[in-house]
């Protein structure tokens, strides 16, 4: 690629224009576009479909019952050393 649109897609992402030029109207509009124009549905999660929703919701449902099964393998680690610590000290 040549500089010329690296140097453009920097000054984008990192928001090098100088207040009042009209690149910079420019980038405020697309932003004031984007945040009246999206729908709703999109920010409160009414967006994704049902089966969406139950794909989500059963793989955080996943991760939630492997948390606890780690949870409880280190909890029962916990319990075997506190009991070899009490037989020691017995």
């Amino acid at each position: 690629m040549q500089k010329g649109p690296l140097r453009a897609i920097a000054r984008v992402i990192f928001w090098r224009f100088r207040r009042g030029s009209w690149q910079y109207d420019i980038m405020c509009g697309v932003i004031l576009l984007f945040i009246f124009l999206t729908p709703r549905s999109v920010f409160d999660g009414s967006f994704f479909s049902e089966t969406d929703e139950r794909e989500v919701t059963q793989d955080s449902e996943k991760e939630a019952v492997e948390e606890k099964s780690v949870d409880s393998e280190t909890l029962i680690e916990r319990v075997e050393e506190a009991e070899a610590q009490l037989n020691v000290s017995d």
